[in-house]
């Protein structure tokens, strides 16, 4: 998993430079690649993180309620204790990923690729899972 730190301000360069990614369609900025990096403990709160790639990142005690990680990619990544609660996840990929005890309540979940995951105690209350 990632094991390589990343300070305050470059993680504001890499989100600021994927909203841009965002609102040009890819025209301009550049894809957020999070992969490598140890993020436990952050507040991506409200985040827009869609197509965000997050593979193999340690994310342990993150919180990223309510914020949008349509179609991300979070493969492989190591996930305990995260709060996802009314976050947007539909066609995201969690395949092969940890995540004991993460916190889905009330996330929309259309078409999420949980497939061996280990998700042992988490939580799904109100969690749209349609396929």
């Amino acid at each position: 998993m990632g094991d390589k730190k990343i300070s305050r301000d470059e993680l504001s360069a890499i989100l600021d430079l994927h909203k841009r990614w965002i609102e040009t369609k890819a025209a301009e900025g550049e894809q957020a690649v999070l992969g490598p990096f140890d993020l436990s403990g952050i507040d991506l709160s409200g985040a827009n993180l869609s197509n965000a790639n997050l593979c193999m990142a340690t994310l342990n005690d993150a919180n990223f309620s309510d914020a949008n990680l349509y179609n991300a990619s979070l493969r492989y990544a190591e996930m305990n204790r995260v709060n996802f609660r009314t976050a947007d996840l539909n066609h995201a990929d969690f395949s092969n990923s940890e995540m004991d005890n993460a916190d889905f309540t009330g996330s929309e979940m259309t078409s999420t690729n949980l497939s061996n995951s280990v998700m042992l105690n988490a939580r799904f209350v109100g969690a749209n899972l349609r396929a």
